[in-house]
Formats: C-alpha cells, sequence, structure tokens
C-alpha cells in the first residue's frame, strides 16, 4: 500500500515541508520503497511507495508535469489502462499515477468517472490554485482529510492527520456510541470531530473559498440484466469475474490469495489458477475447532493445483492491541482480522506482496431477505410459500415468523405504523450496555433510525444490497483490511469488490442471487467446472466467535470489563457490560455462542475502552 499525505495552505501562507515529513513519519510502513515530496507556493503534498505493478518500479511520486504545473500522489491501481491510454494519447509503460494525471489534464474532474480501479489520489492544480481528491467507488483505498480557515490537509492513514502540529484531535462521541452500539450509520466521521474519510465514489475540490464534495459515481437503478436461461446469466458473470481477478493479479512479484476453503475466497483461487500458474494459496487453520475449513481447503487445492500455504491462528494479547491503538490512533484489529497477520508473514516469505481475497461475494451475491416483502407486493404468495420452506430447510428446519414479520411485513407498511412495528421488532433500540444519558447527549437514536439514502430501485432486495454498499460498517471493514495489509508491506485486492461486478450484481433478478435454499446461485453456476462440488453446493459458513471469546480470554477474560474507563465517563453501563460477557460464556458452555447477540458488542466495548484509555484519556484528546 502506497501513501499520500498532503497540506494546503488555504490562507496563502508558505509550504511546511517539516509537517510534511511528520505527518509522512507518521505511517512509515507505506514506505518500504521510498518517499518522495514536492513543495510549489501554499501546497506540500507527499508519497510514500510500496511497488506493486511492473510500472510502479520506474514510477517516481509524487509525479509533475513540468509544463503545466500539475502534480499528483497517488495509491491505487487502474484497471481500465488500455481505454485510457488511448484515450488520452498516453504511452503503453506510463504509471498509473502519471496516466491518470493526463485523464486530469484532458477532461478535469470528470475525469473521475472514467477510472476504473482501486485508487485515491491527491492533485495540485496551481493555475486553478486548487486540490483535487478522489476515492475510488468501492472504497477500496483509505483517504482522510480535515479543514479549518488556514489549512487542508489530507492523507492515506488518521494517524498522520493526528499528528500535524495544527490539529487539535477532539474525540467525537456521536460516532464512538455508533461503535458501541454495533451501528455505524454513515461513511464519513472519524472517531475525531473535524476528521473525516472522503466516501467512496466521491470527489473533493478544495480551494481558498471552500471544499466542494460530489459524487461521481453511482448504481444505475434502472439497469436491468435479463436472460432467458441460467447459463446466460453465469457465462456473463464468469466473464466480468475473470476480468476482475485478471485485472488484480497484475503484480511485479508473485500474487497470492488467502483461501478459506468458502465458495467465494475458492472461486478467487479457481480463476485466478486459470489466469496465473503457479499460484500461492495462504489458509488459517484451526485444528479441532468448529470453524476449521481444512478439508474444504485441501479439496480446492486437489481440483485447482494451488501451492498450498497454512497459518495456525495466532491472536493478539492485550500489550498488542495497545500498539496498535497507539500506532494508529484508531480502533484496534477484530480478532478474526488480526488472525490474516499470521498469513501476511507466510505470504512475505514466499515473496507475495499482492494478495487477493473473497471479501465481497457476501455483500452482492448472498440475496436479500427482502425478497420476501417483493414476492408479497406483487402477490407472488405461492413463490413466497416455496422460499420460506427452502429456507427453512437450510436452517435445520426451523421457520422464524419474526424473521417474516421483520423482512416480509414490515417494509410494506406505511410509515406511520412502522414506528409501532419496529418497536415490536426491537428495530433501532437504544442497546442496554450503552449509558441511557450517553445515548441522549450523542442523539444516538436519531442516528440509529437513519437510512440509507438509495437510488430508485425496483426491489427492496435491490435497495437492500445497495444499503450494504453505501453503508459505514463497509468502508470501516475494509479500511481495517488495507491498515493491517499495509503494516506488513502487502496489498490485499477483492476482485468481487469490483465496480464493474457491482452493477452487474445488482442488475440481476433476485433468483440469480438467491434461489430456493441456495444463495450466491449465479456464482456456483458460474463456478461449476472450477470449484470442487463440497464447495460449490456448500451451504454452510465458518463462525467465528469462538475466536472472539478465545481473544477475550487472552486478554484477561471478564477482569477485562472490570473498571472500565468508559463506564467512569458515562458512556457504558458497568454492570450491563459485565453481565454481558457472563452471558457470553454461558451461550458458549451451551454451544449456542453467536456473533451479533455478545461476541460483537462486548468487541466494541473492549476496542472503544482500549481507545479511549490509550488515546483519549492519556493524551489529553479534547472532549466534546
Amino acid at each position: 500500500m502506497s501513501g499520500i499525505a498532503l497540506i494546503f495552505h488555504r490562507d496563502a501562507s508558505p509550504s511546511d515541508p517539516d509537517s510534511l515529513m511528520r505527518m509522512m513519519s507518521a505511517s512509515p510502513d507505506r514506505a518500504r520503497d521510498g518517499a518522495g515530496q514536492f513543495t510549489s507556493g501554499p501546497v506540500d503534498l507527499g508519497h510514500q511507495m510500496l511497488h506493486t505493478t511492473l510500472e510502479s518500479i520506474a514510477e517516481s511520486q509524487p509525479f509533475v508535469d513540468r509544463p503545466s504545473g500539475l502534480c499528483i500522489s497517488m495509491d491505487g491501481r487502474v484497471d481500465n489502462r488500455a481505454e485510457l491510454v488511448r484515450d488520452v494519447n498516453q504511452h503503453p509503460e506510463a504509471g498509473d499515477a502519471e496516466l491518470v494525471l493526463r485523464c486530469y489534464q484532458r477532461w478535469g474532474p470528470a475525469c473521475a468517472h472514467r477510472i476504473v480501479g482501486d485508487f485515491a489520489f491527491a492533485i495540485w492544480d496551481p493555475r486553478e490554485r486548487r486540490v483535487f481528491l478522489v476515492r475510488d467507488a468501492m472504497g477500496i483505498k483509505p483517504l482522510y482529510y480535515y479543514a479549518d480557515s488556514r489549512i487542508f490537509l489530507a492523507a492515506s492513514e488518521l494517524t498522520q492527520i493526528v499528528a500535524h502540529p495544527g490539529v487539535s484531535p477532539c474525540v467525537n462521541e456521536a460516532l464512538a456510541a455508533e461503535y458501541l452500539a454495533c451501528a455505524m450509520t454513515g461513511a464519513e466521521e472519524t472517531l475525531y470531530r473535524g476528521i473525516y474519510r472522503l466516501p467512496p465514489a466521491h470527489s473533493l475540490t478544495v480551494t481558498a473559498a471552500g471544499l466542494i464534495k460530489r459524487r461521481y459515481f453511482d448504481i444505475d437503478a434502472a439497469k436491468t440484466i435479463r436472460y432467458q436461461r441460467d447459463e446466460d446469466y453465469s457465462d456473463h458473470f464468469l466473464e466480468i469475474f475473470s476480468e476482475a481477478v485478471r485485472c488484480r493479479l497484475r503484480s511485479q512479484t508473485a500474487a497470492g490469495v488467502f483461501l478459506s476453503g468458502g465458495v467465494d475466497s475458492s472461486s478467487v483461487a479457481g480463476v485466478a489458477c486459470r489466469l496465473r500458474k503457479p499460484l500461492d494459496a495462504f489458509s488459517m487453520v484451526f485444528p479441532g475447532e468448529a470453524c476449521d475449513e481444512s478439508a474444504f481447503i485441501g479439496d480446492m487445492v486437489v481440483k485447482s493445483g494451488v501451492r498450498s500455504h497454512t497459518a495456525g491462528a495466532s491472536g493478539k494479547n492485550a500489550a498488542e492491541y495497545l500498539a496498535q491503538v497507539r500506532r494508529f490512533n484508531d480502533f484496534p484489529d477484530y480478532p478474526n482480522g488480526a488472525m490474516s497477520n499470521s498469513l501476511s508473514q507466510v505470504a512475505l516469505q514466499k515473496e507475495c506482496r499482492v494478495i487477493l481475497t473473497g471479501l465481497g461475494g457476501d455483500e452482492w451475491l448472498m440475496g436479500s431477505h427482502y425478497g420476501y416483502a417483493d414476492l408479497l407486493k406483487r402477490l407472488k404468495v405461492r413463490s413466497l410459500a416455496r422460499k420460506l420452506r427452502a429456507n427453512a430447510r437450510a436452517g435445520g428446519g426451523r421457520f422464524s415468523w419474526r424473521t417474516l414479520l421483520r423482512f416480509g411485513l414490515w417494509p410494506l407498511l406505511p410509515k406511520s405504523a412502522q414506528t409501532i412495528a419496529g418497536g415490536f421488532l426491537d428495530r433501532n433500540r437504544i442497546p442496554s450496555w450503552i449509558d441511557a444519558r450517553f445515548a441522549a447527549r450523542t442523539g444516538l437514536a436519531e442516528r440509529l433510525r437513519q437510512d440509507t439514502p438509495t437510488p430508485p430501485f425496483p426491489t427492496l432486495a435491490q435497495k437492500d444490497l445497495y444499503s450494504v454498499y453505501a453503508s459505514g460498517w463497509r468502508v470501516h471493514a475494509l479500511e481495517m483490511e488495507e491498515r493491517s495489509a499495509s503494516s506488513f508491506g502487502m496489498e490485499q485486492r477483492h476482485p468481487f469488490s469490483d465496480r464493474r461486478l457491482l452493477e452487474f450484481a445488482l442488475a440481476l433478478p433476485e433468483d440469480q442471487r438467491w434461489r430456493d435454499d441456495r444463495t450466491k446461485f449465479v456464482l456456483r453456476q458460474a463456478m461449476r467446472p472450477i470449484l470442487p462440488e463440497s464447495i460449490r453446493e456448500r451451504r454452510s459458513k465458518a463462525e467465528f466467535s469462538s475466536v472472539f471469546l478465545k481473544a477475550f480470554q487472552r486478554n484477561g477474560g471478564a477482569h477485562s470489563f472490570e473498571n472500565l474507563p468508559i463506564a467512569a465517563a458515562g458512556w457504558v453501563d458497568q454492570r450491563e457490560v459485565e453481565r454481558k460477557y457472563r452471558r457470553m460464556e454461558n451461550e458458549h458452555r451451551s454451544g449456542s455462542l453467536g456473533y451479533t447477540r455478545h461476541t460483537c458488542p462486548l468487541w466494541m466495548v473492549f476496542g472503544i475502552n482500549l481507545w479511549f484509555d490509550a488515546v483519549v484519556s492519556r493524551n489529553a484528546v479534547g472532549g466534546p
């Protein structure tokens, strides 16, 4: 992962290369292959380089076009290079940053929509006296910013903004409340007031007069894909998916894949093996644990011929989580995300800087329970009954009236009736472990009631899938993955999180995503010749609640929730948190431990408490 750092003196004061260096020094892992700075008038622009493509080896950033004075710092990869090279008459071997700058020279800010790939970039335009920033449509590459009347700052990491001497960070209690409620309603706020993330698919134009944020890409809700045969859908999907994998195999070193044994990562590995051999696959194993997927991994290794490398889970201890919070000035890793550290170390030993993952398959292809409401709305009662029976079989024969009410009837109720139904379904209630006064002060109830604005899709299922794309949770998860990879000098790439694949998936009829008891139907059809049947027809998923429990036990168990600083600050109810931990342990002993009921909320309490104690309390970060 490369890195960006920028200072723009909006008040026309002179450049400040020392402060820029301070920002870049806050993220040393991003400069594995060097760093560069550009200073001109009111602008300081920095770049930290990690070579991940052949073109990047000869690339020098920040890249400056001497005749115009334009300068760019870019983290990322352009996937439609051939098209853009032709359109801007550029040399085919030019680096991606130079290619993007040429696009800006030709189309100005409108260039953002034309670029396909995973990227974040900042351009200084001296003639217009403006800074132009863009984050890719899927939000794979992070970009944070801060602005006041004097300066504008942008960087690849939150901690770089905090490191600038002109920033006095203040805690954003409202977002902390959302973390504690396991709900992130937006994709812009951070744990510090005044420091923001640029949302996916947005550009930001900054001048002395102000900031203008624009969405440059969105899903076309009117687009539909309709074929006569299932084979036509699966063939079309395989064409797009193969191109997404091919683009992400573009690497100056060997590229590998994280192989879990699930349908998504196995599909990535299978298609990647068809495009490039030999291919290294890296897998976590949990001998004796319910979440161990070694048998599926073994089936995929035999079917595809990948070179398999495995690692056992090695979780972080309290000191490591604390060091991470201080390093990033942010929330710590999740235990199941921290496990990839072991795999990253193995991958580095094999000289793999680029790793492909299966992230994104669940989001776009799993289907939506709101399909119940769509069937009811169209009076497709028999189809609904078949779907309910199939889903009951998939769930072990259990039918849930609550699920039908929540996803079938509730979306069709008038707004006036949804408040009553919402109370019955426990929607948007303040969690019991959050202090009621803190919730009131932060407006948590109002935040939880916020609906994600969606384009006018014809079905509720499509609107639901779009809300996942637009959710703050998804952006947060991607940034945590990116942050983890960057600390190892690696880059994760996610073929399922490809803008073109997202557009295709949301244009499909629902029964291509979810048919009877089979989710990801179109993917399973497309993978017939590629996956072993044990994986292609797999209905189960590994469940990692026990990994979280072990992380708690490794960090003191119940003692880690005693005398919480965030309880003393009035954020959470100490007794309720302790009760919740005891319930989690009881569920584990009875074999019914679930992620959403106790494990996730407790990890959010653990993480926010660690951040509050290490960053807020002890470093005099300002309060509200």
